[in-house]
């Protein structure tokens, strides 16, 4: 069980699925700076295969239920019980990041009032990175920017407890056509925008993806990314945003800092 405490935190969560040494390594490298950078570090296992669970585990779910199922979870626990968080820090466990990530990257949304923040990404496969907002633009600086791509984003318990109190369905934060996770980042991106909250993406706070290295453990890519595929195109299908979620794709390709 997550210890409670007086002070408001980041709850950072690392989402763990059978690739133990990306989540044991990043577990020990966020560990010892909890105190000092006001975060509360948990890995959640999403229904890992017996034998790949990760020791740091403080969660687990019986089942692989995704990410956006486990973002979903996690958003319902932050607003149901987590009065102690500000801030949901949503880590891919296949990053690498530097000295005082998790304190910089709250630091900066809680002094400049930004909504979901993500730090530049250094990807090291040159077709990884399609988004071109997440690159390091070299402004040092962070850049206001329209969507980030989920790969290790800051996100303010308003934006969540917003989600969590216009839910599609009683039982879901995160609706379901959304479950593999693609999409989730375009819908934060079209409410913020309507609401007039910040998104931003931090140049001088960066780290290295690895790649997916989760998505390529399952041995079923094309199968998931096209169920991925298919549920966004549902999704805002659903909720009669088609038109914004295509431009926002457009102006994610074009993006020129």
């Amino acid at each position: 069980r997550i210890n409670k405490c007086k002070c408001m935190k980041t709850l950072a969560v690392i989402l763990h699925h059978n690739t133990v040494q990306h989540t044991e390594t990043l577990y020990e490298l966020l560990e010892p700076e909890q105190k000092s950078g006001d975060y509360h570090l948990m890995v959640l296992d999403n229904g890992s295969d017996q034998g790949k669970e990760s020791k740091y585990a403080s969660m687990r779910l019986d089942q692989n239920v995704y990410f956006g199922g486990a973002l979903d979870v996690m958003s319902r626990f932050l607003c149901e019980e987590g009065e102690e968080y500000d801030s949901l820090l949503w880590l891919n466990n296949d990053i690498i990041v530097g000295k005082n990530f998790v304190k910089s990257l709250r630091k900066e949304c809680l002094v400049n009032g930004w909504n979901v923040i993500s730090p530049c990404i250094i990807q090291p496969e040159k077709t990884q990175n399609h988004w071109q907002q997440m690159l390091n633009w070299g402004t040092n600086q962070t850049r206001e920017v329209r969507w980030i791509d989920l790969q290790t984003p800051m996100i303010s318990k308003k934006l969540i407890k917003y989600l969590y109190d216009n839910r599609t369905t009683p039982e879901n934060v995160i609706d379901m056509s959304l479950l593999y996770g693609w999409g989730i980042d375009i819908y934060l991106g079209v409410i913020c925008e309507s609401q007039g909250w910040k998104t931003g993406v931090c140049d001088y706070v960066p780290a290295i993806h690895l790649g997916s290295m989760t998505l390529k453990s399952l041995n079923n890519t094309n199968e998931y990314c096209q169920n991925a595929e298919k549920g966004q195109y549902e999704f805002f299908q659903k909720i009669n945003k088609m038109n914004e979620f295509i431009e926002m794709r457009q102006w994610a390709e074009n993006y020129e800092g």
